[in-house]
């Protein structure tokens, strides 16, 4: 199946997009995406495969293509791996697959379309968090941004202090990718609920003085107009 499925990616390959991309995705020397490579495939013909083969691909299959050197057959995996978490009964056996192929998911894009959906859901499910405790502390960007924006389907769950407890933690954190995490998360959070606004508030009113600019914008993005001057202001 793996050969079929992607014999039928290849056809969407387009290489003009593909500098593009590289560009984008930061994939040049001193970039966060060094060394990665691409195809040239946008996402919404990736999902035209996952679509057609979701049935029929095989965790031997995924597993092939999350060790690829080209960045769309790894997202092509993953994307087959939520498919698969969705509906299968030994969650715990595909969180491991996860984890352990954590090294290939190297890229935001690849974090964020899967962590929330894999180890976001199965954490939210077994109301147990340590897994995002342990990517927390590899110091690893890419651990550590899974353990953030795992945090999107909890948050909407309604169980905030995770991502609180994580939000704290990074506020010091050097890279900008990290920054934006946290922001567009927190801003989640306050979006979910009114007990959300209220814990986003709450934690703006503790930290705002400290947060990088780039996470206190992200998190001030949905707030009304006089509390993002309020709290840019500090």
């Amino acid at each position: 199946m793996y050969k079929k499925i992607i014999t039928d990616l290849m056809e969407y390959k387009n290489p003009q997009k593909a500098k593009q991309m590289a560009k984008f995705f930061q994939a040049f020397e001193g970039g966060y995406g060094y060394g990665d490579k691409f195809l040239g495939i946008v996402n919404p013909d990736i999902r035209k495969i996952v679509k057609k083969y979701k049935n029929s691909v095989g965790l031997d299959d995924i597993e092939k293509m999350i060790k690829s050197s080209y960045h769309e057959e790894r997202l092509l995996s993953l994307l087959f791996l939520v498919e698969l978490f969705s509906k299968a009964e030994d969650k715990k056996g595909l969180v491991d697959f996860y984890l352990d192929n954590a090294t290939y998911i190297n890229n935001w894009d690849l974090v964020d379309l899967s962590v929330y959906k894999i180890l976001g859901q199965y954490c939210l499910d077994n109301d147990d968090y340590e897994i995002l405790f342990k990517l927390s502390d590899t110091g690893q960007l890419w651990k550590e941004r899974m353990s953030i924006v795992a945090n999107w389907i909890i948050v909407k769950n309604e169980k905030f202090e995770i991502l609180l407890t994580l939000s704290r933690k990074f506020l010091s954190h050097k890279h900008d990718l990290m920054h934006k995490a946290v922001g567009w998360i927190l801003r989640e959070m306050g979006k979910s609920s009114t007990d959300g606004y209220k814990a986003l508030l709450n934690f703006l009113d503790e930290n705002a003085n400290v947060m990088p600019r780039t996470m206190l914008r992200y998190s001030l993005e949905k707030l009304p107009i006089e509390l993002k001057n309020k709290y840019m202001r500090k």
